[in-house]
């Protein structure tokens, strides 16, 4: 009557399969990345020219996106700098532009996180805002590394 003892089976058939640990870190930043680049993408296809208030929505997109302070800042002044230099002309020029001030800032740090063997403990630092979900991350890392270690 009150509907204490429904039929649960449809709700548990809507559920998600648990995945493992990489390709939920995989979905999570393929969600990020997308909203970045849609959101973006929206803004600079809607857009009928390339001036100073794009750039500030570029921007404020940025560190929205948690990009930084500092990489925001690099890539803003690099942008506005071509757009004075007029090489930016329309969207698909400023999309390509983005993409690649943003390779070049990743490209350096981009290499796969390797510990020596020979370091006991390793520690890695999670940093992120309140809310963020570092618990999780931290405990499924915890858990993976334990998995190779003992197996």
């Amino acid at each position: 009557m009150l509907g204490f003892r429904k039929n649960r089976t449809s709700a548990e058939k809507d559920k998600p399969e648990k995945s493992g640990l990489f390709s939920r870190l995989k979905e999570s930043l393929s969600r990020t990345r997308q909203s970045l680049t849609g959101g973006v993408a929206d803004l600079v296809l809607g857009s009928k020219s390339i001036d100073g208030a794009l750039l500030e929505e570029i921007e404020t997109m940025l560190l929205m996106a948690d990009v930084g302070v500092d990489a925001t800042r690099e890539i803003i002044d690099k942008l506005t700098q071509q757009v004075a230099r007029k090489e930016l002309g329309n969207a698909e020029t400023l999309m390509a532009a983005l993409h690649d001030h943003m390779q070049t800032i990743l490209e350096p740090v981009s290499q796969p996180l390797r510990a020596a063997e020979s370091t006991s403990p390793f520690v890695i630092l999670m940093v992120g805002i309140n809310g963020a979900g570092k618990p999780r991350p931290s405990a499924n890392l915890h858990t993976a590394s334990s998995r190779t270690e003992s197996g």
